[in-house]
């Protein structure tokens, strides 16, 4: 496991560092902070819009009544699980 952190932290060590050290302009914090907190935020809406179900398009909508209409003919065809034997 030494040698997979190793090879990371040569990789990205450097540009870490210098995201760490660089100011953002016109708002004095640095540009790693800045990215971090743009990265939550939008992980924050989209878990949001999950739960709410905002965020939603009108597709999304219709897969779900092309779905439920299909399940219905279905089981209106007697092809449905419920069907009687």
């Amino acid at each position: 496991m030494g040698v997979v952190s190793d090879v990371a932290s040569a990789l990205f060590g450097g540009v870490w560092r210098l995201l760490l050290e660089t100011d953002f302009p016109g708002l004095g914090v640095s540009i790693a902070a800045v990215s971090v907190a743009l990265v939550l935020i939008r992980f924050s809406i989209r878990i949001f819009g999950f739960l709410t179900g905002f965020g939603m398009s009108g597709g999304d909508y219709g897969r779900a009544a092309s779905a439920a209409e299909k399940a219905k003919s279905d089981y209106d065809k007697g092809k449905g699980i419920f069907k009687d034997y």
